[in-house]
């Protein structure tokens, strides 16, 4: 009880100290181009240690969150951090339900022409399996004919489809593709025996290697940058 006490209290206190800091000055946005009058509404996903996720007191936490923390010193203004699966995100931002996206994403010229895509971070994708797997994977190749696990609506979903629809030109085989709507479905599956291997950012990759949760057998699989997303116009 005292412990909840002290963090609500602190979380008080902070709320307090954001919202003087932000009287202190003047907004980057003004209301006529937010979605909510006051603040930056950001959708994000916390399935994608270190990135961003839940910690045990279910508190956000990760680089993206830092960035949009820094990025509402900055514009002067509160940020709200709107928790959605990847693949609803875009389509949110378009229908002028949040203001952007804070989480990673490659860029590509389709997404270019939907919104802004601000660089910020040079990452790749990875490739795990599960720590006791002997499956050998040296190069991309070595995905065709095996089951692989991705994140919907993704970059990696889409590459591993090229790289499938390729090889199946050719006359090779294909890649079975599982697709699940968060990265933590996506290492469930792996880890259940569902799939052979699966396809994650490598800074995600890295983290959960780190924790002994999966191991990674290939890596800059596919570099790209990872951006910030805003709408082409602004919303309201």
């Amino acid at each position: 009880m005292v412990s909840t006490l002290l963090r609500l209290s602190a979380a008080a206190a902070l709320a307090l100290a954001s919202a003087a800091a932000h009287a202190a000055c003047t907004p980057a946005i003004t209301d006529d181009n937010l979605i909510a009058p006051g603040k930056l509404q950001l959708s994000i996903n916390p399935t994608n240690p270190p990135q961003q996720f839940v910690d045990k007191d279910g508190q956000l936490q990760g680089l993206n969150v830092e960035l949009a923390a820094e990025l509402g010193k900055r514009l002067c203004l509160p940020i709200e951090l709107v928790r959605m699966d990847f693949p609803a995100m875009i389509p949110a931002m378009n229908a002028g339900r949040i203001d952007g996206i804070d989480t990673g994403m490659f860029w590509t010229e389709e997404r270019s022409k939907l919104m802004y895509m601000v660089p910020y971070a040079i990452q790749a994708i990875s490739v795990v399996v599960a720590p006791d797997s002997g499956i050998k994977i040296a190069t991309e190749n070595d995905l065709i004919g095996k089951t692989s696990a991705v994140e919907v609506s993704t970059y990696q979903m889409n590459w591993l489809k090229k790289l499938s629809d390729t090889s199946v030109a050719k006359g090779g085989a294909a890649v079975e593709i599982r697709t699940f709507p968060t990265a933590t479905n996506v290492v469930s599956a792996l880890l259940a025996g569902q799939v052979d291997n699966a396809l994650l950012v490598d800074s995600v990759a890295r983290d959960l290697t780190g924790r002994g949760r999966v191991k990674e057998v290939l890596s800059g699989a596919r570099h790209g940058a990872h951006h910030a997303r805003f709408p082409q116009q602004g919303g309201g």
